[in-house]
């Protein structure tokens, strides 16, 4: 089973929760209503080390922003509010163990630096750490000079940018692999089956998919090229197994982008798909998950607000995509197993509403009803003074959902 997402996104949301008025079952929506422009990209991990994924949220507002954290309780039960106030220029971020403590930190790609806030293990962060660097765009971490240090990989706009890890949070200096023309997005994994982490990256200009083989001292080779389809707009990738052999696939989207599907061979080479799932013609952004229970991973794509489910037939190719009732604006999608039972959930939000949506995945590829947000005492503490939590009970699946409005919590 395979839980991957790509963390990259510019996010921008509100902290107050509303349940939708429409049932619960046909649209499983938390609106989180929106302060300005665009909602964030939706992450899932498991913050608390209690084994369930648990909700990510990275917010931005004019002036400030902040880290959304929603924990799980299992069984479709979230309990939202722990806030950490992060940078107003936020442009991306990813989670990682970067000081080897068994919590997982929080990497902010500002438009200034990098900045850490490692992770107290219940879903708050420390203060910040920061490293000055120039504007970064996409980040991945893993241990790329096999020294048991967790490193990052950057889209850094006009190449692939390495800095390696000192195991304690902090970085040693950027080295500029150089590799492209504008890179948006990078993911890591060995696709060559030599034990050792390689990058992937999307070029948007010209349209290419390059693959930089790792030496497993932090070095790479001279990136391999595979075009990808035009598009216009953000570019992401996103990692899964789709036809079952064992090797790292890649899906390449973005607005206005044919939906790009990439066949890894196991020793660095890569394929790309003659025919897309039927039923996704583009994708705005992709995501993979397995979400009935088979072993094989599955797509949720985002098409023009849409989001549709296409799953895996374990040999490469996938049913057709049927439409899901998750926000009928979406932008951004996620796959983790909120609830704890083995099954893949997905989220999703809107750049247009503010709209986050969960559903609860099934073992047949269809999603249940969505979780209930219970109430946690407010806490204190240095960066845990703006945590709060508020009690809302969805109704049984098939009934109405009654409407609650929650005035956003102040920093204290």
């Amino acid at each position: 089973m395979h839980f991957r997402h790509l963390l990259l996104a510019v996010p921008l949301l509100l902290a107050t929760i509303v349940v939708s008025e429409r049932p619960c079952l046909a649209d499983p929506i938390f609106s989180i209503q929106r302060l300005d422009l665009t909602s964030g990209f939706p992450a899932v991990a498991d913050m608390n080390n209690d084994g369930r994924g648990d909700l990510v949220l990275v917010q931005r507002y004019p002036y400030t922003g902040e880290a959304l954290v929603l924990l799980s309780e299992g069984h479709g039960i979230l309990a939202p509010g722990i806030h950490t106030s992060v940078p107003s220029n936020t442009n991306s971020f990813t989670l990682s163990d970067v000081d080897a403590d068994g919590n997982l930190d929080l990497i902010l790609l500002t438009g200034t630096g990098i900045e850490v806030r490692l992770g107290n293990g219940d879903g708050s962060f420390k203060a910040p750490r920061v490293t000055p660097t120039s504007s970064y765009f996409g980040v991945a971490a893993a241990d790329l000079n096999s020294d048991g240090k967790m490193d990052l990989a950057v889209a850094a706009y006009s190449a692939v940018v390495v800095l390696l890890g000192n195991g304690d949070g902090t970085f040693g200096p950027a080295t500029n692999l150089g590799a492209g023309g504008q890179i948006y997005s990078v993911v890591i994994g060995d696709f060559d089956a030599d034990g050792n982490s390689d990058i992937a990256a999307l070029d948007a200009f010209p349209s290419t998919l390059l693959i930089l083989l790792g030496r497993g001292d932090g070095s790479f080779a001279s990136p391999a090229a595979y075009p990808v389809e035009q598009f216009v707009g953000p570019l992401y990738l996103m990692e899964g197994d789709f036809n079952d052999d064992g090797h790292a696939d890649l899906v390449a989207s973005g607005r206005s982008l044919a939906f790009d599907l990439f066949f890894g061979a196991g020793d660095g080479t890569f394929s790309r798909a003659t025919t897309p799932p039927a039923g996704i013609h583009y994708a705005d952004f992709s995501t993979a998950g397995d979400f009935n229970g088979d072993g094989s991973d599955d797509l949720a794509v985002v098409d023009g607000g849409r989001v549709y489910l296409t799953l895996s037939n374990g040999d490469g190719t996938f049913a057709t995509a049927t439409q899901l009732d998750a926000s009928t604006q979406a932008s951004f999608a996620a796959a983790g197993d909120i609830n704890g039972d083995g099954i893949a959930d997905l989220v999703t939000s809107s750049s247009y509403t503010g709209d986050v949506g969960i559903l609860l995945g099934t073992r047949d590829g269809t999603f249940g009803a969505p979780p209930r947000l219970v109430r946690r005492h407010p806490f204190q503490g240095t960066d845990r003074d703006s945590r709060r939590a508020e009690r809302r009970h969805v109704q049984p699946a098939g009934s109405p959902c009654r409407r609650y409005d929650t005035e956003r919590p102040g920093r204290g």
